[in-house]
């Protein structure tokens, strides 16, 4: 599990990087081309278009979208795993951080396997919350 974890952490530090230079280049195109980008439309789930029930992964990247511009409650609306993935990238990646750097201190690496059922607990009840609004009441969120 050391190994995977030593893996992870690297992985971590390589989206956190990739992240970052994103943003940066992002601000300059964003900055560049203000008008055309104003026009940009996020696509529709081509399973709602078909169906009229949202998948478990609508609204993720709407969620990821509105975290980019630090809108925090629009993106947990959309997706609420989104926020959620955040939370645990940062407290793994705090946590794995601590320990391999002071590994006199007592702090425990969070339990990769029991968030994961968490989230996927998460992308579930979201899933059903969002049709029961769309199908019972005729309100869609997206």
């Amino acid at each position: 599990m050391k190994k995977l974890y030593e893996k992870l952490y690297f992985a971590g530090k390589s989206i956190f990087v990739a992240g970052v230079a994103f943003f940066i280049l992002w601000s300059g195109i964003k900055n560049a081309f203000p008008v055309a980008l104003s026009k940009i439309r996020l696509p529709m789930c081509g399973w709602y278009k078909v169906t009229g029930i949202y998948c478990p992964g609508c609204g993720g990247t709407r969620a990821v979208f509105f975290l980019s511009k630090l809108q925090f409650v629009k993106s947990f609306i959309c997706h609420p795993f989104v926020l959620y993935l955040l939370l645990v990238y940062i407290l793994f990646m705090t946590t794995f951080f601590i320990k391999k750097h002071f590994p006199s201190s007592k702090i425990k690496v969070i339990s990769l396997e029991k968030c994961m059922y968490i989230g996927i607990l998460i992308i579930l009840v979201q899933w059903v919350v969002k049709n029961i609004l769309v199908l019972v009441f005729n309100i869609a969120i997206l």
